[in-house]
């Protein structure tokens, strides 16, 4: 590492020369209200205090340090964008209220560059903003960065509005502030040691997320600076697709690492915990295909935007948006709470394979991960992350650059060899697990008697649908007609609890009709379910496979066993209880993994 140089210098130094561009290793900015009126507040409140006790006026506050390198009059700004833009905003603000020193400050926050008006802080975009907020106006940007800027300004006006501050005051604070507020500059002449410098300051401490080191290190590795550009623009408009999706940067940089760079289960843990430190590592004991420059090129330009774009994919499918029978499995998992299956499915593609590839090995790992899952849930086994990691782990370590063929094998192997399959004599414990499984039966029929799958997201929607009991939960009914029924009927309450709690006797209705119906009894019941567009209550009613060719023709065909029941009594339930079985085999079948590779 070449001389380092370092200095105390005001505000009015800081900017009243040189011109400073953003070292690729800064966020945008990034501030929220709560940093900005922390700033002002300090600042205020320091200069008050300065007042009150008479202090030196060749007394300093300081504002901790900034890291740049390069020479002359331009500058990279390596660390410290967040407070030179903010003490930029706050100076404008002054600038634009207090005109009699406007001439003092516009120049501090503005310059001329080859016959151009630019920012002191010559960021794209930035000038326009600055310019608009001087204006008392807002500018239309896309850039994140830039609509934070144009909120903090607001922010600021309305503290300092707050504060009742008056002219004499505040030509006083921003005297002060311009000559007594101060940083340290640390000044390289390359931008890697700067890195260097502001990777030791950052990485230990809480004002760097490791995302933002991670990409710093990236781009540190790769030359010329005009690729660094580039790579740095590929880089935020990914951030941006990741947070206007409402998604978490770190969650999809750590699935992106997982899948693609994970070579065993110290990476994948490494990975997890703190990526950031592990591709140093890595790159460090040359125990990586990051080597070169084009190698942490390609790690951008290639591996990182193919695999936020499929990650960013399959969040929109899990959350229900463009939904469609192809990608039910994944809309399902993710109403298990698996959201680990992120993971599973980028390691099944490669940036090599064309979008129909692509797709078709995502319906297939996330159809196997719905039905492994399923098999446990109807056996009332858990499905939590830890439950799963161990096997998880192993499909992970073994499909990454498996053709889709092996892949298909690899899958019905191990679905073959699981404990818990789906029999007549199961079904499931967890209301969660009853939800989804009878959202699924109902949205299948829906399909199979010429509707559209395409509901099954309506059915899952807690607020839209309840689980109906077929059966009231009124045991007075039952003992009237005990008699009457005899070997059908319930022994004793006892024995009524446990048939109304098994899986058969449950439908889903709308919450309107679910609440009206109550403890209506059963036959009062089935008079209603018939009027209303819920096909798996439907079965339950003789007008049905009267007025619906459709449902004999899916009985028929797949062999289910739907039949009405005038009264549901414990040889009726018995029945549909083999029903559901059936109904839950065909969905759930392992088959479906040689239909999707097939098609």
């Amino acid at each position: 590492m070449e001389k380092v140089g370092t200095e105390i210098i005001n505000v009015k130094n800081l900017l009243a020369e040189q011109i400073y561009t953003l070292g690729y290793f800064q966020r945008g900015y990034k501030w929220e209200s709560s940093h900005i009126n922390d700033l002002v507040n300090d600042l205020v409140g320091e200069f008050r205090s300065h007042q009150a006790n008479e202090v030196s006026k060749t007394s300093v506050y300081f504002l901790g340090s900034i890291i740049v390198s390069g020479k002359g009059r331009e500058f990279s700004l390596v660390d410290g964008q967040q407070r030179l833009t903010s003490l930029s905003l706050i100076l404008l603000w002054i600038a634009r209220e207090y005109e009699q020193i406007k001439d003092d400050i516009l120049p501090l926050i503005f310059k001329e560059n080859d016959g151009k008006k630019i920012c002191t802080l010559n960021v794209k975009e930035r000038t326009n903003i600055m310019d608009a907020l001087y204006d008392e106006e807002r500018t239309d940007t896309e850039s994140i960065s830039g609509k934070n800027i144009m909120d903090r300004f607001d922010d600021i006006d309305q503290n300092f509005r707050n504060k009742k501050i008056d002219e004499n005051e505040i030509l006083e604070f921003t005297e002060w502030l311009l000559n007594n507020v101060c940083v340290v500059q640390i000044k390289t002449k390359s931008e890697k040691d700067a890195y260097k410098i502001f990777e030791t300051a950052n990485d230990r401490g809480v004002k760097l997320t490791s995302v933002d080191i991670f990409k710093g290190y990236v781009l540190s590795n790769v030359t010329p600076d005009n690729n660094k550009i580039r790579l740095d623009g590929i880089w935020k408009e990914k951030m941006k697709d990741i947070k206007n999706a409402g998604e978490s940067d770190t969650a999809a940089i750590k699935a992106w690492l997982r899948a693609s760079q994970a070579e065993n289960t110290i990476d994948f843990d490494n990975i997890g915990k703190e990526f950031h430190r592990w591709i140093k590592t890595k790159v460090k004991e040359r125990d990586t295909k990051l080597k070169h420059s084009k190698d942490f090129e390609n790690l951008i330009s290639i591996d990182f935007q193919f695999y936020i774009k499929w990650y960013l994919y399959l969040n929109k499918i899990a959350k229900g948006h463009d939904f469609n029978p192809r990608n039910e499995s994944i809309y399902c998992n993710q109403l298990y709470q698996y959201t680990f299956q992120h993971v599973i499915i980028l390691t099944a593609i490669d940036s090599l394979d064309n979008e129909e590839l692509i797709l078709k090995k995502i319906e297939l790992v996330s159809t196997f991960i719905d039905i492994f899952i399923a098999q446990r849930l109807w056996n009332g086994k858990p499905v939590r992350q830890t439950t799963l990691e161990k096997p998880m782990r192993f499909v992970v370590e073994s499909i990454k650059g498996m053709n889709i063929n092996k892949m298909l094998s690899f899958f019905l192997d191990l679905l073959n060899q699981q404990d818990e399959q789906i029999g007549m004599y199961t079904s499931p414990h967890v209301k969660l697990a009853k939800r989804i499984f009878l959202a699924r039966f109902s949205a299948w029929l829906d399909t199979q008697i010429g509707g559209s799958n395409a509901r099954l997201p309506e059915y899952t929607n807690t607020r839209k649908y309840d689980i109906e009991h077929i059966i009231p939960n009124k045991y007075e009914y039952y003992e009237d007609i005990a008699d009457e029924f005899k070997e059908e009927a319930f022994l004793d309450e006892e024995e009524f609890s446990a048939y109304r709690d098994m899986f058969a006797t449950l439908i889903l209705l709308p919450k309107s009709l679910n609440r009206s119906y109550g403890d209506a009894p059963y036959e009062d019941k089935l008079k209603e379910y018939i009027k209303h567009d819920m096909i798996l209550a439907k079965t339950l009613c003789e007008e049905n496979y009267n007025k619906n060719p459709a449902i004999n023709r899916v009985n028929d065909e797949f062999k289910i066993g739907f039949e009405p029941h005038d009264i549901f009594l414990k040889n009726g339930i018995a029945k549909r209880q083999k029903v559901y079985a059936r109904l839950a085999k065909i969905i759930w079948s392992p088959e479906r993994l040689k239909d999707i590779v097939e098609r």
